[in-house]
């Protein structure tokens, strides 16, 4: 529940309206109570602790802490309140003692007084006009009427206390009037005595104001308003010279009344309103308030001067975004490279996302729809027909699957066309994308088709062939087939032999060549082991002639016991074997001929070969399961920067760089165990000449397949075969890119850090600029202490002037532009001079020394930046030093350098601090609440920098920091 006015009815403390009295935590700035009880027209008002009452601030207070020039406007108002102090309250269910409140009241004048309970807590408040009303009548005792005596002593105290009155008005610079307005509304105006107004040559000005417009309605107006109201009301009126009425607003005299509502006396009936009117001349504030607004407005013009500074800054960071921009067409430069290669391929491609949407495809798969390719981005797998189809199923399915690759022959109905593709599908990134490679084989049917016309031309050739084919039943000895050259060796037609069966073939077998032949049932018994069953013997021809014939048979089919059920054999006539064999003669000098010509064509394919393996972009190369180099191109050479025969001495191993060799093992792992068929490695090789190069490797397992199934030809043992790319001015691409965007974040960081610290370091400032012209309007001061108030102004703006030079000079520097101007100097009598001016001002009152040499020493350098370098070093010193702790500087010549140390037993510098010491607008962590911005040293390492010098730092927690400072001569 929050306090309330509060007011006594029947001796019990009871809540009047919503109104809370004036409250500021113990937390809360000497500068903002000041404002508060300037704003809101208080006497005085309650500080909390928690919910514990801790005493009363008042407008004496005030006062009398900022009389003292160095008072620390920021300090809370629980370091100022005197907690011994006794403070008048009232307590819960205790009669209230009226003569000691009444008492205090005059003392200390107050607009309330607390209500406190047992425990302290603030529980409301009472009105000072309350205690008064309620305080008074208690002292008051009825009695006898007075004596003589006492009516002339009472008397006399009357007159007494009225010559009091007259001499307090007659020190005070108010003007102070009664007012009254009667029944007929004529207004009247009271002095408190016949010689006021030769006392204060004002009032006779004030009293004309109220009978001559303008100023008649207005103050008749604001009378009224402190009736409505019935508290005390300002206002603010300008009286113009008799001689100027139309002069400007500092040429006339400025008053500030205080009007406030006066009971009506009980015997004048005729008077509706009554006021007192305690005017305050205030012309010296108005003046000043005008100053301050000049000075205000000066302020603003260097802030925007320093603003169009910044904006300069801003445009170099705009630089800085459009080389990274740069960066980015060239990376979109590779990007368009890669797409052209994939538009290249004859087959279709298309990249797939996650989310089961086209990522892109190459020009062929948009061409089939008469499409672009950027028609595809974003689509669903449907599109462009948003029909179900089997290349959107089989791609759907193995983005849902957990196999990496996959394959399957799909068909592609477009328009009137029905395509047939065999597709491929592999994934990558872990997963989540997947590439479909489909490649056309709608020629495969047409391929069936030509095997039908093959199968008829086969039919046609057999015919035709001089040689008997025939096919008969294993079991019946039927003939199936035979063709029409058995009518020629035996002049019977097929159909006759058909008829016949296979027995009559063999009756023409010449007598000594049956046992060879055997009989029917031996020669199934061979063909039932599989066998090619070859024979030759005579057989008599339809000339009655022996024929030597060459016949082989074979199982052209089985039954389900795996039994020969059909017999496919071939007859042949090798009765002219010696012109055969000529012949064949003939044809094996034919053959080597030929072999011959196939040498020297393998000879010239290899020679191709090499030369489009030699003159490949890529380095491409043949390791051994050890890790040896056994075949590499020149490019791959090239990029090693080793010939083939030091390659062959070594290993991948050893040319890897350290760092990427655990990474090549796991790899080599992988693919030897065959987890995946390929395998791509971005890492790095040691070259000839030490250097480190980034290159893309992919490598693959190859075993031969032509020893499988030859127990004649020599097993090759498995090899790998890698293509090395050389991607080092990729990876520098990449480095730079990031190296621009760690770049900017830091630009941001910067950004964000300036901000933080000027927001913090200009709001103390323009606190002091507000708090004192506060006091200046309020209080009609002493010259001397209005010119205090003007010093601390200038002071804030000064210091905040400091602050912003700074920061010009730090974005000069940074920018290039800031000026450097060496000239020759004598560094010792610079120093010296120096050293002089620091201890008399920032080192007033601190133990400085400094050792200098004697000897003139010339000093080629910029004296405006020299200074900045030293007082910047000289002030940190002392500003982190205790003030009893000595800060001592040392000049000295060391060969062809000069050092400027200065060292300080301060709280030193944490060592997690030190690598950010010279960083713009970093603060070590044990700073705790030193003012400060951290721009001082950054703008030290600039200075020094553009003078080639260096700066050492040594500094311990707690013991202390040396800095020095080495310049050449």
């Amino acid at each position: 529940m929050s306090p309330r006015f509060m007011a006594i009815f029947d001796g019990q403390f009871e809540e009047i309206g919503d109104r809370e009295p004036p409250i500021l935590s113990a937390e809360v700035s000497l500068g903002e109570a000041v404002s508060t009880l300037i704003d809101q027209n208080l006497a005085n008002l309650f500080v909390l602790e928690g919910d514990r009452f801790l005493g009363s601030f008042s407008q004496q207070d005030a006062l009398r802490l900022l009389r003292d020039p160095e008072c620390d406007r920021s300090q809370p108002l629980a370091a100022i309140i005197d907690r011994n102090r006794e403070e008048p309250y009232l307590q819960q269910n205790c009669p209230p003692n009226w003569q000691y409140l009444l008492g205090q009241l005059q003392q200390r004048p107050s607009d309330s007084l607390p209500i406190l309970d047992e425990q302290r807590h603030l529980l409301g408040s009472l009105a000072s006009t309350e205690i008064i009303c309620q305080g008074y009548p208690a002292q008051i005792h009825y009695r006898d009427p007075l004596t003589v005596e006492e009516q002339q002593l009472l008397q006399q105290k009357l007159i007494s206390s009225y010559s009091k009155l007259q001499m307090l008005l007659s020190t005070m610079p108010d003007i102070v009037l009664e007012i009254s307005i009667h029944d007929d509304e004529n207004l009247h105006v009271g002095l408190p005595s016949q010689d006021y107004s030769r006392m204060n040559p004002d009032v006779n000005e004030t009293i004309a104001a109220f009978f001559e417009p303008p100023y008649d309605e207005a103050f008749f107006g604001q009378i009224e308003r402190a009736w409505r109201q019935g508290s005390t009301i300002r206002y603010e009126y300008q009286l113009s010279p008799p001689s100027q009425p139309e002069s400007s607003s500092l040429n006339g005299k400025w008053f500030e009344a205080r009007i406030s509502p006066l009971p009506r006396p009980m015997f004048a009936r005729e008077i509706t309103m009554s006021a007192l009117w305690v005017a305050r001349d205030i012309t010296a504030r108005k003046r000043a308030e005008a100053i301050l607004q000049d000075n205000t407005r000066e302020l603003e013009e260097r802030v925007e001067a320093r603003t169009s500074q910044l904006r300069h800054i801003n445009e170099m960071l705009r630089a800085s975004i459009r080389t990274r921009q740069e960066a980015q067409e060239g990376l979109q430069q590779t990007s368009d490279r890669l797409r052209a290669i994939l538009n290249a391929i004859p087959g279709i491609v298309c990249w797939i996302g996650e989310d089961e949407r086209y990522q892109g495809v190459n020009s062929n798969f948009a061409n089939l729809y008469r499409l672009s390719p950027e028609d595809f981005l974003g689509q669903d797998l449907n599109f462009p027909t948003y029909q179900p189809h089997q290349f959107a199923e089989f791609m759907r399915e193995f983005m849902r699957e957990e196999v990496m690759t996959a394959g399957q022959i799909i068909t592609i109905e477009i328009e009137d066309l029905s395509l047939q593709y065999l597709v491929v599908a592999q994934k990558y990134d872990s997963g989540r994308a997947a590439i479909g490679i489909g490649i056309d084989i709608t020629q495969r049917q047409q391929f069936e088709i030509a095997l039908l016309e093959q199968q008829r031309l086969f039919q046609q050739i057999a015919d035709a062939s001089p040689d008997i084919l025939y096919v008969y039943q294993a079991r019946s000895w039927e003939i199936i087939y035979i063709n029409r050259q058995v009518e020629t060796l035996l002049g019977h037609t097929p159909t006759t032999i058909a008829e016949l069966g296979h027995p009559s073939l063999c009756e023409g077998i010449h007598p000594e060549d049956v046992p060879q032949v055997g009989t029917p049932g031996d020669r199934l018994e061979q063909l039932k082991a599989g066998e090619l069953l070859e024979s030759e013997y005579r057989l008599r021809g339809m000339d009655n002639q022996w024929h030597w014939i060459h016949s082989r048979e074979i199982v052209l089919s089985r039954d389900g016991n795996g039994n020969p059920e059909k017999i496919v054999g071939i007859v042949q006539d090798v009765s002219d074997r010696k012109q055969a064999e000529i012949a064949l003669r003939q044809l094996n000098q034919e053959l080597e001929t030929k072999v011959a010509q196939r040498t020297i064509a393998l000879q010239r394919s290899e020679l191709r070969f090499r030369s489009l393996f030699e003159q490949m972009a890529v380095g491409v190369a043949q390791v051994n399961l050890d890790g040896r180099w056994e075949f590499v191109n020149q490019k791959l050479c090239d990029i090693l920067g080793y010939n083939p025969e030091q390659l062959s001495q070594r290993t991948c191993l050893e040319m890897t760089h350290p760092e990427d060799r655990a990474m090549s093992k796991q790899g080599r792992e992988d693919l030897l165990e065959g987890r995946y068929p390929t395998i791509t490695l971005e890492k790095r090789f040691l070259h000839a000449n030490g250097t480190e190069i980034w290159v893309s490797v992919t490598s693959s397992v190859v075993r031969d397949p032509s020893a499988e199934g030859a127990k004649d030809i020599p097993e090759v043992a498995p090899y790998v075969v890698s293509v090395i790319q050389d991607i080092t001015e990729r990876k520098r691409a990449e480095a730079e890119v990031i190296k621009a965007l760690q770049k900017e974040r830091e630009l941001i960081d910067l950004k964000s850090r300036f901000v933080s610290m000027t927001s913090h370091e200009f709001r103390t400032p323009l606190a002091v600029i507000k708090s004192c012209g506060q006091l200046l309007q309020r209080y009609d001061w002493t010259r001397s202490e209005q010119l205090e108030q003007l010093h601390d102004i200038q002071s804030a703006v000064s210091h905040m002037t400091e602050l912003l030079d700074d920061v010009l000079t730090l974005a000069k520097s940074e920018s290039g532009t800031l000026n450097f101007n060496p000239e020759p100097l004598d560094i010792c009598e610079f120093c010296n001079k120096l050293l002089r001016q620091l201890d008399t001002s920032i080192g007033r009152d601190r133990a400085l020394s400094w050792d200098i040499p004697e000897t003139p020493l010339i000093l080629k350098a910029d004296e405006k930046l020299l200074r900045q370098i030293f007082t910047n070093l000289v002030s940190n010193a002392l500003k982190y030093s205790p003030l009893d702790k000595p800060v001592h500087v040392e000049l000295l010549k060391c060969d062809h350098h000069i050092v400027y140390s200065v060292k300080d037993q301060g709280i030193g510098i944490p060592p997690e601090d030190l690598p950010r010491l010279f960083e713009s607008f970093h603060r070590a962590k044990n700073v705790g609440t030193i003012p400060g911005t951290g721009l001082g040293l950054a703008i030290v390492q600039r200075c020094v920098e553009l003078h080639r010098g260096t700066l050492e730092v040594q500094s311990h927690v707690g013991e202390g920091t040396q800095i020095s400072v080495r310049l050449p001569l």
